[in-house]
């Protein structure tokens, strides 16, 4: 059965609250999880940096599956507006009815 609409936010709203607590995991920064109207999920972007190495790493991901929604593993140097820009796309849609 398919969660609801309600039950997706609740189970967003309640993993935001738990990875507030948990900023990094082996590297990883979690920059932002919020609930995402067009895809009807919770949304997780995530970012790795290693100066020493000159490496970034940018994701999005579903939050709730843990699939891959987007990734770039050459972002080191370059500028992040298309990936914010995706972010902006996914966070600031009505919802869905």
């Amino acid at each position: 059965m398919q969660d609801s609409l309600f039950e997706k936010k609740l189970r967003c709203t309640q993993l935001t609250a738990t990875l507030e607590n948990t900023k990094t995991n082996q590297g990883w920064q979690i920059d932002s999880v919020f609930y995402s109207p067009k895809l009807n999920t919770c949304i997780l972007t995530k970012s790795f940096v290693d100066p020493g190495k000159k490496a970034a790493i940018l994701e999005i991901r579903d939050a709730l599956t843990g699939e891959i929604l987007f990734a770039d593993a050459n972002a080191w140097g370059k500028p992040v507006d298309d990936f914010m820009g995706r972010v902006r796309e996914l966070r600031d849609q009505k919802d869905i009815k």
